[in-house]
């Protein structure tokens, strides 16, 4: 359990997050919907936008929540209005325990392992985290461990996922074991309260720095990550790991330079660079300009950042956790399912796109073909004429 400072802390943070994201990504439903397509389909839901043209409906597809599924007016049938029933997005209903308690020693420290592995927002998302977390909470599992091998994605969904944890901050111990921790999903790691590095960890970083979103521009999305830096630092501060916040600053903000080297006796110090008369060698890193900060694991065991050479199921010896047992896969299997009806989802949107390109080129050849026609029979009335 978590200390109340701690807790509040966490809401805090989560609550800061949410105003930065009012301007950039609400959207305010117009209304409650049916939409029957021509094919048969329909699509259950809140239309979020209508033109001329399109339906654009938060809907579900295979289980899946879709906030933005355009569907082209000259492919729907039919819009019956009418309310959505209570909890239609709600995720699928938490299934009954996985394993028998009977397996377990009466003081066994239960755990799940959750995989957060590939890109976020599409591998790894909200939703089914959110089936892993009820579930643990109704089987009474104190530990969650976040797997993370991720090299971002969706910075929206980071801090949807950051903002689900901060939510259950009170009943759980989180535990980061990072291979792979760079650009959004820094903010996922630092709520958690311990953080063990796995062979050959990179933390931070990213593959391409500051690539915009689909819904808004490069100087937005700077805004945003400097805010967030800012808020993550804070919220390390505040539980007194200074060192800490000063790295995820960096790793959040391109424009946060952070140098760290070694001084006489072995002591390590940080800042913006190393001052002159520092020796290469005593240098542990430096960020290059323009550029989130990128950490190794070597420069990690420098830094003093515990690291696990095993398995997961080794982690509790590390962290002086008594009879450290998973209770089930549980955790694994949901992630991996929910990324698969994610998939579904995304072909479907897909498709839809393919549809209306195809629908666009075939207006686009009739509207050509009948001015070509046009012009011919205005050519030929005008010699006509001429004669």
């Amino acid at each position: 359990m978590k200390s109340v400072g701690s807790y509040a802390c966490s809401r805090r943070f989560v609550a800061t997050t949410l105003l930065l994201l009012i301007g950039l990504v609400a959207a305010v439903p117009v209304a409650a919907d049916v939409v029957t397509l021509h094919d048969g389909r329909r699509f259950e839901g809140e239309i979020v936008q209508k033109s001329g043209a399109a339906v654009v409906i938060d809907t579900m597809v295979a289980g899946i929540r879709v906030r933005e599924l355009t569907l082209e007016r000259d492919e729907i049938k039919t819009i019956d209005e009418e309310p959505v029933p209570d909890g239609f997005y709600d995720p699928t209903p938490v299934r009954a325990r996985a394993s028998s308690p009977k397996r377990f020693d009466p003081d066994a420290t239960l755990y799940l392992e959750v995989p957060l592995v590939g890109r976020i927002g599409t591998e790894v998302r909200e939703e089914g985290l959110r089936r892993v977390l009820l579930y643990a909470q109704r089987q009474d599992i104190d530990h969650i461990v976040l797997h993370l091998d991720t090299a971002g994605g969706d910075i929206v969904e980071a801090i949807r996922i950051r903002q689900l944890l901060a939510d259950h901050d009170a009943s759980f111990e989180y535990h980061a074991a990072v291979k792979r921790c760079q650009g959004d999903a820094v903010v996922i790691a630092v709520i958690c309260d311990t953080f063990t590095a796995l062979t050959g960890a990179v933390i931070g970083g990213a593959d391409d720095d500051l690539q915009a979103s689909e819904d808004w521009g490069v100087e937005d999305e700077q805004v945003l990550r400097s805010q967030l830096a800012d808020e993550a630092g804070d919220y390390l501060e505040i539980r007194g790991r200074a060192r800490g916040a000063r790295l995820v600053r960096a790793m959040l903000d391109p424009s946060r330079s952070l140098a760290a080297w070694r001084v006489d006796g072995g002591d390590i110090e940080m800042g913006d660079a190393p001052p002159g008369g520092v020796k290469s060698g005593a240098v542990i890193f430096a960020s290059e300009p323009d550029k989130t900060l990128r950490l190794e694991s070597e420069q990690l065991r420098v830094l003093g950042v515990q690291h696990l050479d095993g398995a997961i199921s080794d982690l509790g010896k590390l962290l002086d956790l008594k009879k450290w047992q998973a209770e089930s896969d549980y955790g694994t299997r949901t992630m991996k399912a929910d990324a698969q009806r994610a998939r579904r989802a995304e072909s479907e949107r897909t498709r839809a796109f393919e549809r209306n390109v195809k629908r666009n080129i075939r207006r686009r050849d009739s509207a050509n073909k009948a001015l070509r026609a046009r012009k011919t029979i205005s050519y030929r009335i005008l010699m006509g004429a001429r004669c």
